[in-house]
């Protein structure tokens, strides 16, 4: 009886140093290619199927598209900025349908946050389609701002909280289910109770600029 299979074969192409966005520094690399091979008796004999390049950190081990090898420091932290950024809106607007329905002042609000974090702003028409996809997903503000928060910074949980109190106090009352979840950011940001009231304090007396004036 033949034995036939398939396996992967993975090779180095070149190495060099990269900025690596899991380590957020430079970081030494190995481009390497995967190639799926027919194999005899598990020997490899025929490619059978095109190789597929990936990056390889040599410190945290993570595999990156080679778009990695393009990024310098620079870009790498715009592009880190505009997704906290992204993360920070959503995040706030996760917190005001959490209630199932929208003000009109939830809504101002929301869209005045949004013309400040967001790329070319956003209007009734995409924060309408926004707000049906977040109560279509079923994911929960804790869950996902649990996951997206994980390598922010202080500064940036500090502005995140701001921006989620001014839009979950848009119409100038908390109910208890904010109250709380405010109260569980506290606790998964990490912050003691004095500055996460000189945060809610500096929200309180400047609005939406505050929430994004250190995003």
């Amino acid at each position: 009886m033949v034995l036939i299979g398939t396996m992967n074969l993975t090779r180095t192409r070149s190495t060099g140093d990269f900025y690596c966005p899991t380590c957020g520094c430079l970081r030494e690399y190995r481009l390497r290619a995967r190639r799926p091979f027919l194999t005899i008796y598990f020997i490899p004999v025929l490619p059978i199927g095109a190789a597929e390049e990936f990056v390889a950190c040599s410190t945290c081990k993570t595999n990156s598209p080679t778009t990695a090898l393009q990024h310098d420091e620079r870009s790498f932290r715009e592009s880190q900025n505009l997704q906290f950024r992204l993360d920070v809106f959503q995040s706030a607007a996760m917190v005001v349908t959490s209630d199932g329905s929208l003000s009109e002042q939830d809504i101002e609000t929301l869209l005045e946050l949004g013309n400040q974090l967001m790329p070319g702003g956003i209007d009734r028409e995409q924060l309408g389609a926004l707000c049906s996809s977040i109560r279509l997903n079923g994911v929960t503000p804790k869950n996902y701002i649990s996951t997206v928060s994980r390598h922010w910074s202080t500064t940036q949980r500090r502005t995140a909280l701001q921006a989620i109190f001014v839009a979950a106090s848009a119409d100038g009352k908390l109910d208890d289910a904010k109250v709380s979840l405010l109260s569980w950011l506290r606790e998964q940001f990490g912050m003691c109770a004095n500055d996460y009231q000189n945060a809610i304090e500096d929200a309180v007396n400047a609005g939406v600029e505050v929430a994004v004036a250190r995003a």
